[in-house]
């Protein structure tokens, strides 16, 4: 646990860091700024073309594709309420495999201000092994010598919903609300016995984002989230971080990139369930297209 909170003290002091950074760099940029160079996220009839104000004004739609990459690290027993699973570290045991490579798929909406960001993206993970020992997972030993087929299947769906509460041409600063739904399955197998099991994680992140422009027609956005939550012997910690640039090809099209880092990780102590420690490290990277209206 110590680890872990330092790990997500650490990630909060980062951001704020950059924050602040940006916010100061943004105040040099751009002394005793004009009426036209300045908006206050209300109608205004004059909006200079690109710049942080210009993504924060009109209404624009976006969607892109990449690619996402997940690393996961599991250990632990696998139990049912009468059962113990035996010890496991899934990668070394079973040959689960360390990494997994799969799309995503995202669009964006943003209107004066506010912002709907919507992805979707998935991770697989399998191995195919002969059992150097009888294995027991939830109530079912799988004897030394078979041959055990295990997968796990991961479902991530994530909303965000961003409102800036202030922009000019150079910087634009807001909050953020980032809720992903975490499909996860599980099943192992030697041809006659199984268990196989899902389960759905809500996840739910506050955090913040700042737009910044060193030429109008690049605009940059950085945005943070995360959470930290304690519930019936289960510890579970998660960050995203994001970074995104758009540049603008005139005042209608722009094109849409974005890199993105995710931190999961959960430590149960339930014995009628499982009792260890899961970990889960992703990356993603897309581009796409968008129109402003």
């Amino acid at each position: 646990m110590r680890k872990l909170t330092i790990k997500n003290l650490v990630f909060g002091v980062i951001c704020f860091v950059l924050f602040f950074a940006s916010w100061s760099s943004a105040q040099q940029m751009t002394p005793g700024a004009s009426e036209d160079e300045e908006l206050m996220l209300f109608p205004q009839t004059d909006v200079p073309y690109g710049g942080a104000c210009f993504l924060n004004y009109g209404f624009s739609f976006a969607g892109n594709v990449g690619v996402r990459q997940t690393y996961q690290k599991i250990s632990g027993r696998l139990n049912n309420s009468t059962t113990q699973g035996s010890e496991l570290d899934l990668r070394k045991d079973l040959g689960l495999e360390r990494s997994s490579n799969d799309y995503v798929l995202g669009a964006e909406l943003a209107w004066s201000g506010w912002r709907l960001y919507f992805t979707y993206s998935s991770a697989q993970f399998d191995s195919d092994t002969t059992l150097a020992r009888d294995i027991a997972i939830n109530g079912t030993t799988f004897a030394l010598g078979t041959q055990l087929d295990a997968e796990i299947t991961m479902e991530f769906w994530r909303v965000l919903l961003a409102y800036t509460i202030y922009a000019n041409v150079n910087f634009g600063a807001g909050i953020d609300l980032d809720f992903e739904a975490i499909s996860l399955s599980y099943s192992f197998s030697n041809g006659t016995l199984k268990e196989e099991a899902d389960r759905l994680l809500p996840v739910l992140r506050p955090g913040f984002h700042i737009d910044f422009a060193f030429s109008k027609p690049l605009v940059f956005t950085l945005g943070c989230s995360g959470m930290m939550i304690e519930y019936k012997d289960v510890k579970f910690a998660s960050a995203h971080a994001s970074f995104t640039a758009r540049w603008y090809l005139g005042e209608n099209f722009f094109l849409f990139g974005e890199g993105t880092y995710e931190y999961l990780r959960a430590d149960s102590k339930r014995d009628d369930h499982f009792y260890g420690t899961a970990l889960f490290h992703s990356w993603t990277a897309s581009a796409g297209l968008g129109i402003r209206f």
